[in-house]
């Protein structure tokens, strides 16, 4: 059994209602997608402490979970690129975010769709 599970591009937005991603056990915590593309789900066993702390950033989606296991503090990010969006502007971002997350914890799991240009 896993304690945390994120998802990326889940493509839903506001209009689907929380029940219809519930899964037992698990406390949910969701960044909806912006039009055409995005979304996180993540899901955190309901027997470990976790405060969701949502960020905005200009051109990226980032979410930011701080939890406690074990009794240690854990950062969680996820984090959403657009296509669209430069490597140079969207690595300021995660940067900055990264730095504001190791304020809370020097454990940090940072996963999503970052939609790097390697080209």
């Amino acid at each position: 059994m896993c304690n945390i599970l994120t998802i990326q591009e889940t493509k839903i937005d506001q209009t689907y209602p929380n029940s219809q991603f519930q899964v037992e056990n698990y406390k949910l915590y969701r960044n909806d997608r912006i039009k055409g593309g995005g979304g996180i789900l993540v899901y955190v066993r309901d027997n470990i402490c976790c405060s969701q702390k949502e960020k905005i950033w200009t051109v990226a989606r980032v979410y930011f979970a701080g939890c406690y296991m074990n009794n240690r503090r854990i950062a969680i990010l996820c984090a959403y690129k657009p296509p669209a969006v430069d490597n140079a502007t969207f690595s300021k971002e995660l940067s900055t975010m990264l730095d504001e997350v190791l304020s809370f914890s020097d454990t940090v799991i940072c996963i999503g769709d970052l939609n790097p240009d390697i080209l």
